[in-house]
């Protein structure tokens, strides 16, 4: 075989060489192309299920608190957005997921389908008045399946993922292993050639090695694409946190406007009393002024003037005239009675008034100091609340006994404690009242638990909480009253917690009192304080 012939089946073999790495390079890229799609696929869907469980979430919570509140605020509406916010969801997975996997998506749409079915009944019994809170919980029994079918598709998802990035991982390195493998191969054959030819023929292995780095890199790029949107869909799923925690926030202050509320009641209800005070006063001296016997020394005054000319004889001689100095004494003496009487009636009247000035300027100087942290003592804040709740606990015939064996002064955000304390009193008044028996008894105590920690406890002996309720107390929404919003408690620790302290209960059970505790941090002392 001639040179000429040599070298030509040089280059022949080198372009064999070349074609087949191509081929390979080729095949592998395709199948590592459709392993990326999959695993696209699967993450697109995993994330279209995890918002379907969401939203199955939210709606049994929504659902749960629009029951806890009262049948009234059921809304079939607003469920059934939920549900075709969770079937579009649905419908994303199985285009994403298409057939030929294990995914369950007949159970999904059977749970879907009995949801839809339950929220037709459900507005039906809305609309005729029927039996709401028993469909609620009919159609939340149904959304739960919805949800354990979404978790089942959920792991079969996450499990097609997972063997997609197994694979991807494991066909990773193939085309660069197969690229090494037949350059060695042809290294080798070409050396061979190299050794009879020159070195002209390294040049195809060049640029077939340039080649290969050329579909890395590029293959390389595609991959950071990929990445680049799941980190978009990260950020929109952080802005749909932070839009969640506004809302929670939004629920925070709609908790604290009712705690204010609920110390406006109070002031409200004890003005009300001092007022049926008042009534009680001003009707009595309305009584006595129409019974007034001022009339009767007028009748007198007239008859003397009659007998101005013979006014000695009159007095003297005549029946009528030696009866008029005994009844004008009568008169004199119930006269100087009725104004003993108005004018004690007229000094309440003054006191019960002064009484509710003292009331509404309390609740002003909290009003404008709240938020804003000052010096104080809690028996101030204590002294201050008994004030405000004097007439409810004087109408129930409660006594409060305090018992303060540390009350030095500290910096306190004193309207949160008050609101705080007030809500206390008023809880355990109002146990006090339901329990019944005779005359009733509310202590306060307040002492130096730790270091720069200060606990004060409202004691009842009213209707006790049960050890299934005393876990609930604070949670939002919460309550045993029938006339109770469950705000009270839950804004009160709240407060407390934001505060740096904490706010909890203690009970032996019903009918057995209960006990509140809140702890503060005692963080800075009026100068010259010992604790």
């Amino acid at each position: 075989m001639s040179l000429t012939s040599k070298l030509i089946l040089g280059f022949v073999f080198a372009l064999v060489l070349q074609v087949l790495q191509m081929f390979i390079s080729g095949y592998f890229a395709a199948r590592m192309q459709k392993t990326t799609e999959q695993v696209s696929s699967s993450l697109s869907a995993s994330m279209a299920v995890q918002s379907a469980v969401d939203a199955v979430r939210d709606l049994r919570m929504r659902m749960q608190e629009d029951v806890a509140v009262g049948s009234a605020h059921v809304s079939p509406k607003v469920y059934r957005v939920y549900l075709e916010e969770i079937a579009a969801q649905a419908r994303v997975l199985t285009s994403e997921i298409g057939s030929g996997h294990s995914v369950n998506f007949q159970a999904v749409a059977k749970a879907l389908d009995g949801a839809n079915s339950e929220l037709e009944v459900l507005e039906s019994q809305v609309a005729g008045k029927g039996s709401i809170v028993d469909e609620v919980a009919f159609l939340d029994d149904q959304v739960g399946l919805v949800g354990q079918a979404l978790l089942g598709a959920q792991i079969q998802v996450r499990e097609l993922a997972i063997a997609g990035m197994q694979r991807e991982r494991g066909m990773r390195d193939l085309p660069m292993r197969a690229g090494i493998v037949i350059t060695l191969g042809g290294v080798v054959l070409m050396s061979l050639f190299i050794a009879w030819f020159s070195r002209q023929l390294v040049i195809p292995i060049q640029r077939a090695w340039s080649e290969l780095e050329h579909r890395v890199a590029a293959r390389t790029a595609e991959l950071a694409a990929t990445v680049g949107e799941l980190e978009g869909q990260i950020v929109e799923r952080r802005k749909a946190e932070a839009q969640k925690e506004e809302l929670h926030q939004q629920l925070v202050d709609a908790s604290r406007r009712a705690g204010m509320a609920e110390l406006a009641n109070g002031v409200l209800h004890n003005v009300g009393n001092v007022l049926n005070s008042v009534n009680i006063s001003a009707g009595v001296l309305l009584d006595r002024l129409g019974q007034s016997r001022s009339d009767g020394l007028q009748r007198a005054v007239q008859l003397l003037r009659e007998h101005e000319t013979d006014l000695a004889e009159f007095l003297t001689t005549s029946a009528q005239g030696k009866k008029l100095p005994a009844y004008l004494e009568k008169v004199a003496a119930h006269l100087l009675q009725e104004r003993d009487v108005l004018v004690g009636e007229a000094r309440d009247l003054s006191v019960r008034i002064d009484h509710m000035k003292d009331i509404v300027h309390r609740q002003q100087s909290y009003a404008r100091v709240s938020g804003v942290t000052s010096f104080g003592r809690l028996s101030a804040v204590v002294e201050d609340v008994l004030r405000m709740q004097q007439g409810a606990l004087a109408e129930h015939g409660i006594r409060v006994e305090t018992k303060f064996l540390w009350d030095e002064e500290f910096e306190m955000d004193r309207s949160r404690v008050l609101q705080i304390l007030l809500n206390l009193m008023s809880n355990a008044r109002q146990a006090t009242v339901q329990r019944g028996g005779g005359e009733g008894l509310i202590r306060v105590d307040c002492e130096l638990v730790a270091e720069q920690r200060v606990r004060l406890r409202v004691v009842d002996h009213g209707v006790g909480i049960s050890a299934e309720n005393l876990a609930k107390v604070f949670g939002h929404g919460f309550t045993t009253k029938r006339d109770g919003h469950g705000f009270g408690l839950h804004h009160s620790a709240n407060s407390a917690a934001e505060m740096g302290g904490r706010l909890w209960a203690e009970s032996q059970g019903e009918g057995r009192g209960a006990c509140f505790c809140l702890e503060l941090p005692v963080g800075v002392l009026v100068a010259g304080a010992q604790t």
